[in-house]
């Protein structure tokens, strides 16, 4: 009996070894480094307010290109259209997010705050992912302003993700 208790709990053991050992060795991928020139060090909310088509320049590998509409406001809003892309894992093509919020300037860095996600529709599933999201701690960013020009911004987020802004 005991030597049967053993090699139960070694099977455990080993197992449970495997499993963390090749969890461990688990990396995700890693984002390419965006390699453009910080030349903002103080930028004019002038420059931020209007609708943007926004792209990232520096995906993770074999990411699809995800593209998005943001609409900064003279008053401090800002709004977002998020389209799903064909190979979405979770959510249908085409399936479009809405995310609304405040916005603020200081300096070269834009933060958004106060950020409330909801999805295209009354359906279930929209009301059930919206709540998913905002039910997430501080749905809160924070991006350094890299470029500005008059119908161009790259803003670099914390996480290292490049996006380059195009006034539509």
């Amino acid at each position: 009996m005991y030597q049967s208790r053993t090699l139960v709990a070694l099977c455990r053991l080993t197992m449970a070894v495997t499993l963390l050992s090749g969890c461990a060795a688990f990396q995700p991928p890693a984002r390419p480094l965006y390699t453009g020139v910080d030349n903002v060090s103080i930028a004019d909310s002038e420059q931020i307010v209007g609708t943007w088509t926004v792209v990232e320049l520096n995906p993770l590998p074999d990411a699809p290109v995800q593209t998005t509409t943001i609409e900064y406001m003279a008053n401090g809003k800002v709004t977002g259209y998020v389209k799903s892309l064909e190979g979405d894992p979770v959510l249908p093509v085409g399936f479009t997010m809405t995310l609304t919020g405040d916005w603020k300037l200081e300096g070269d860095v834009v933060t958004h705050t106060n950020m409330t996600i909801a999805g295209p529709d009354d359906s279930l599933f929209s009301q059930l992912l919206a709540e998913t999201l905002n039910s997430q701690p501080k749905l809160e960013s924070r991006a350094n302003i890299m470029e500005v020009e008059a119908d161009r911004i790259v803003m670099i987020g914390r996480e290292g993700a490049a996006m380059e802004y195009r006034r539509q």
